[in-house]
């Protein structure tokens, strides 16, 4: 049992060491962070440097809407009609016009006429002028602010028993699929780990050195513990780094009322800890029957799609979650079931049977993929030079193949 924690260690440290690994869980995140940086300065940039600042806005009242001009802006003018506006316009007397008339009587649309661009805060100062104005000519004992603002919607989702404010809806949804997709990349970034490090032993003939010290139970369990953890401080790294972020944003607009799914984080990582067993324990059984690590990482691309297949059909997790029968196949298909799973719980309901269910299967797919990993990976260490068929592997893990390690001959001998 030393051994094996020898060999998780030694796994752990080798790898936490690497730069493709700090690259992946300290690197990408500050280049996404420096990318949405860019954006938004950019953006901000470009409405700072609008021709339209609203120090002087001209404003034509068809139907007697402004007529009071109660909370006028500064810099606010009325003109008479829309061709004197015009002409103060081109005449560069103005920085732009906008017209409330039939247009907004019948449609609400108030037309803003401007050689530049128009930010949205100089939209939201028209539209508080006008919506002012519109309330005082009304008869209502209801509150100004209210019939100013008639609705601030919240949505409480019944099914999840989540609440949350309508501009925060559509950033409730995106969360579980963002952490998702960090799960899966995690994931298939520590599994590729443990098929690269077999692979590459295996070719360099360390393998042999490290049987005569370890037993391939042993030697495989010590990879699966130590990349396993290795997988949990990168997913842990993420995870910190998107609560910090959203701490830090949280009094934004789109993220008010938005409150972590603390069930989908819990959910996530016992998946994570039953896929990364399973993915890990299957990609160690391939390592230790390829001879390259091109061959492996193509193997590794086809698990991949297995993996991600649910995103394949995201129509159906929107609409039907709860009965469709693909969607309810894919919850319960132990390669997909955790990516499924969440995303059924964002959007739809899941039960306690079906999520014990599901976790069941993913469990008891793991204990036998890893049980069959572990006698390929015992048969194969040492094994060179030959293609292995799917029937010797069954014949393997099935305990009746009298092949031995064939391991190449020297020159000597032959």
């Amino acid at each position: 049992m030393g051994r094996l924690w020898i060999v998780a260690r030694h796994e752990f440290l080798t790898n936490l060491r690497k730069r493709s690994f700090l690259f992946a869980v300290f690197g990408l995140p500050l280049l996404l962070l420096g990318i949405f940086a860019v954006v938004g300065f950019a953006t901000s940039l470009a409405f700072s440097s609008s021709d339209i600042t609203g120090e002087n806005v001209g404003y034509v009242d068809e139907i007697g809407v402004l007529s009071l001009a109660l909370e006028k802006p500064e810099g606010f003018n009325p003109i008479a009609d829309a061709e004197t506006a015009s002409a103060s316009l081109e005449a560069g007397e103005i920085e732009g016009y906008f017209i409330v008339g039939d247009a907004y009587v019948n449609t609400g649309n108030i037309p803003f006429y401007a050689k530049g661009a128009v930010s949205d805060e100089l939209e939201d100062i028209i539209s508080a002028f006008v919506v002012r104005n519109v309330v005082s000519q009304t008869n209502s004992t209801l509150p100004e602010d209210l019939l100013e603002n008639p609705a601030r919607m919240t949505v409480f989702l019944e099914n999840t028993g989540r609440m949350v404010s309508r501009d925060a809806f559509v950033v409730l949804f995106i969360i579980p699929l963002v952490f998702v997709m960090l799960f899966m990349m995690a994931l298939q970034f520590s599994s590729g780990f443990l098929m690269s490090s077999v692979v590459e032993e295996k070719s360099n003939r360390i393998m042999e050195l490290l049987i005569t010290s370890v037993t391939p139970a042993q030697l495989l369990g010590g990879k699966i513990i130590g990349l396993g953890g290795l997988g949990l401080v990168q997913i842990g790294a993420w995870v910190l780094f998107s609560v910090v972020g959203f701490f830090l944003f949280q009094n934004t607009e789109v993220l008010q009322g938005v409150v972590l799914p603390v069930d989908l984080i819990v959910v996530a990582a016992l998946y994570f800890f039953l896929n990364f067993f399973l993915y890990g324990s299957l990609m160690a059984g391939i390592g230790a029957v390829v001879d390259s690590e091109q061959e492996s990482r193509q193997i590794a691309g086809i698990l991949s799609l297995v993996l991600v297949l649910p995103l394949f059909f995201l129509t159906q997790f929107f609409t039907d979650p709860d009965t469709n029968p693909i969607v309810l196949f894919l919850s319960y298909f132990p390669f997909s079931s955790g990516l499924a799973m969440l995303l059924r719980m964002t959007f739809g309901v899941v039960g306690i049977g079906e999520l014990a269910l599901s976790l069941g299967i993913s469990l008891a797919a793991t204990i036998f993929i890893t049980w069959a990993s572990a006698k390929v990976f015992r048969w194969g260490l040492l094994l060179y030079g030959k293609k292995i068929t799917l029937r010797e592997l069954w014949r393997v893990i099935r305990g009746k193949s009298d092949m031995s390690f064939t391991a190449p001959q020297s020159a000597e001998a032959k």
